[in-house]
């Protein structure tokens, strides 16, 4: 197998005595150079003294992307929003396990519960998208998805701003802060946590 630029034969494709050859050609591919997120603390160090943290988004292993809460036997395994931070980064915050948290990003913000998860890099946060949506059932009420004080992770995203290649918004690469919400106990919380299976990380 071999490569051709032009007229040049790379010397890591040329044929080998002894070996066969198949004849394929590998076309030239050009490849993007990786670049630093739009947000990051990198690209935008001036903003991480108000926004510490790197906040990403993972896909939820209950439900379908922001389907099915409203099923009560799916549901009942995660009642509300939550996000997966490191204890030590909550500690340093005065957050316990289960309590109510606000994440702000230079675009927005929303609320969720704690969960503590020591896998995660004391320098990440951890969201799912798709939470707003009432259960009958677990007398759990909506949320409304353009209040920053809800449930809805888009609300932390600047639609703005778009991965160059695909053309997404950037769900999984910004900024952030978490404190505790103000008026929040993580008593209740921390006690309906226990009573939940583990999460896969």
């Amino acid at each position: 197998m071999r490569r051709e630029t032009g007229k040049e034969t790379h010397a890591a494709f040329r044929r080998r005595p002894g070996k066969s050859n198949s004849g394929q050609r590998l076309s030239s591919i050009t490849v993007i150079r990786p670049v630093e997120p739009p947000i990051g603390p990198i690209a935008c160090p001036d903003l991480t003294a108000s926004y510490p943290l790197i906040l990403t988004c993972a896909k939820p292993s209950l439900f379908c992307q922001s389907q099915h809460r409203a099923l009560p036997s799916l549901r009942k395994h995660t009642v509300h929003a939550e996000i997966e931070l490191n204890p030590a980064t909550a500690a340093a915050r005065g957050i316990k396990n289960g309590d109510w948290v606000e994440v702000r990003t230079p675009a927005g913000g929303m609320r969720a519960r704690a969960r503590f998860n020591e896998k995660v890099d004391p320098r990440v946060v951890v969201g799912e998208h798709g939470w707003w949506q009432r259960c009958d059932e677990l007398q759990v009420g909506a949320s409304d998805p353009f209040n920053p004080d809800g449930t809805n992770f888009n609300l932390t995203v600047d639609p703005s701003i778009r991965d160059p290649v695909s053309g997404t918004q950037s769900h999984r690469s910004n900024l952030c802060e978490v404190r505790l919400a103000l008026g929040t106990s993580g008593a209740k919380c921390t006690a309906e946590l226990a009573a939940q299976p583990e999460k896969p990380f």
